[in-house]
Parts: C-alpha cells; sequence; structure tokens
C-alpha cells in the first residue's frame, strides 16, 4: 500500500489537486438543479456532423443545467425528460405533485375501505390531494365517494358492500 508520506513533491501536489477537483465536483451536484422545478432532466445528445475528433460517439449523452447557463452544442441535440407535469388550473406548473393509483373492495357492512399509503406515496396534508374512484362492475347504480382521512390514507365509500373500485390520487 502507497503511503502519502512515501510521495514526491509531485505526486502530493497531483494528489491534492484531484482530492480538490473531488470535492468541487461534488458541491457543484449538490447545487445543480437537475431535474428542474418541473421534474425535467435536460439533456443533449451527440449528433455527428463534419468535424471529427470530439472523442465522443454518435448518440452519447450528457446533462446539462439551463438554470446554469448550460446548453448543447452545435453537433448535439436536446433531449428533454420526466415525470409528466401537473398544473394547476392556472397553467402553474405544481412542484412536488405525484399521482397514486390502485384498487380497493369495500367491505361489510358499511360497503368502506381505508386506503394507508406509505412512502413516496403519502401526500404532505389531508388537504394536498383529491381522489376519484370508478366501481368495477357492470352494475350502473353503484356510487363512489372518497374522503381524505389523513396526508397517508383516505377512506372509499359506495352504496353496496363488496365493490371493486379504482382510484386516482393526484397532489403533494
Amino acid at each position: 500500500m502507497l503511503r502519502f508520506g512515501s510521495l514526491n513533491v509531485k505526486g502530493r501536489l497531483l494528489l491534492a489537486i484531484a482530492v480538490g477537483g473531488a470535492l468541487f465536483g461534488v458541491a457543484t451536484a449538490v447545487q445543480a438543479s437537475i431535474p428542474d422545478s418541473a421534474g425535467v432532466i435536460h439533456g443533449c445528445y451527440y449528433q455527428p456532423g463534419k468535424i471529427g475528433g470530439t472523442g465522443l460517439r454518435p448518440g452519447d449523452l450528457r446533462v446539462i443545467d439551463p438554470a446554469k447557463g448550460q446548453s448543447c452544442a452545435t453537433d448535439e441535440r436536446p433531449l428533454d425528460w420526466g415525470q409528466t407535469p401537473v398544473y394547476s388550473t392556472s397553467g402553474s406548473v405544481q412542484t412536488g405533485a405525484h399521482v397514486v393509483t390502485g384498487s380497493v373492495t369495500t367491505n361489510s357492512p358499511f360497503g368502506q375501505a381505508t386506503v394507508t399509503l406509505s412512502g413516496a406515496a403519502a401526500f404532505t396534508s389531508t388537504t394536498s390531494y383529491e381522489c376519484t374512484g370508478t366501481p368495477n362492475t357492470s352494475n350502473s347504480g353503484v356510487t363512489v365517494s372518497i374522503h381524505p382521512t389523513a396526508n397517508n390514507s383516505f377512506t372509499v365509500h359506495t352504496n353496496f358492500v363488496s365493490q371493486q373500485v379504482g382510484f386516482i390520487c393526484i397532489g403533494n
């Protein structure tokens, strides 16, 4: 094993530059806005032109941060990906929004069931999300209502017992 004390001056300098560069890279990555506030990751992929010598291969991809002034080079094409954003009625992006889907069967004797969300599926508060449900039945007389009871649970009510209900919830 090579010890720090056995390195010559050039070796110590090289090691110090490498450690400093790594720390700078970590600090820069922590401050980056990737993904952006809308949940989008911006990138560029290399599409070769007539000028060679870049060291890149067709399709090589790199992630950029437009908030820091980064953009694609002339021989690159933009490529953005991420979650589909959730918008308010005014058209502004709702940051931190997510969607939860699933199904549950209501029980006897009241035609209700409680759904508990865990981990990243939980919302920030009882009022930060809305749910809707659809009965998985051919009986057109079944009605469904969903009532949030906490940030991580809601109750599904139907007017019949033992009904399977599909639900979708969206919010922060």
